[in-house]
């Protein structure tokens, strides 16, 4: 598996503030022009169309998320129509047997009528 460069390992406590607003506002600018949806973009594991891009950051984000707020006790109040997107992005992306831990685990069972977050981070190889 390959490794991405880590961009914060020299960063203060003082300063994750400032360098995350500075990501956002590039991400923003990014994504600001609505053809970056129909364009071809090269991805950490390939080259895929904007729109699927989109899907695949929108649901990474989403469970990054999760993972953070479970590990810091918070309850997010999750909008209902991201989920379902990330989700269904998710099904779409991460086959249904092993996956050989790499980026992500086996699904682990969820009940059908558990909280759409928790069958989404199960689909991602969470324990919700």
């Amino acid at each position: 598996m390959s490794s991405l460069p880590t961009l914060a390992d020299d960063l203060a406590d003082s300063a994750w503030q400032e360098a995350w607003d500075a990501v956002v506002r590039e991400v923003e600018a990014a994504w600001a022009d609505p053809a970056i949806l129909g364009r071809t973009l090269t991805l950490p594991f390939g080259n895929i169309p904007g729109a699927a891009a989109a899907a695949v950051w929108t649901s990474e984000f989403t469970v990054h998320t999760w993972d953070i707020a479970t590990v810091t006790g918070q309850h997010p109040d999750w909008d209902p129509e991201l989920i379902a997107a990330s989700y269904a992005a998710m099904q779409r992306g991460l086959p249904t047997g092993p996956r050989d831990g790499a980026p992500f685990a086996a699904a682990v069972d969820a009940d059908p009528d558990a909280p759409a977050i928790d069958r989404l981070v199960a689909w991602c190889g969470r324990k919700p």
